[in-house]
């Protein structure tokens, strides 16, 4: 069994159009309109709905800032970042993995053997 957590997210809406979601740093204190960018666009929230977790916006020119909480300060530690770099460069792990994980580590593979890269597909 696994568990994970994370902080609540809030849906972003346009009138009744879902925009995406969004971290709760909508609580953080701001000077000015709160900005938000989503869907490769600038949000401005004009409503926070607290109780249903959603936040409506309208479209705003620009200085939306995308916001996401990362736990830590310097993310995940060097011993965690080594593993799976190695793993991902090809070292079988010192763990059973289920089926799932074999297939997405083989395909993985698969595409890194490429000669084309990621950023050209």
């Amino acid at each position: 069994m696994a568990v994970f957590t994370a902080p609540p997210q809030f849906t972003a809406l346009d009138g009744r159009r879902e925009i995406g979601r969004t971290d709760p740093s909508l609580t953080e204190k701001v000077d000015g309109p709160r900005l938000l960018l989503l869907g490769g666009r600038s949000w401005k929230v004009t409503w926070i709905d607290w109780k249903r977790r959603r936040c409506f916006v309208e479209a705003a020119d620009s200085g939306g800032r995308a916001r996401w909480h990362t736990p830590g300060v310097g993310g995940a530690g060097f011993a965690l970042a080594r593993a799976a770099r190695d793993v991902l460069l090809g070292t079988d792990p010192a763990v059973r993995l289920t089926q799932r994980a074999q297939r997405v580590l083989a395909e993985f593979a698969r595409i890194s053997a490429s000669p084309r890269t990621l950023a050209e597909r």
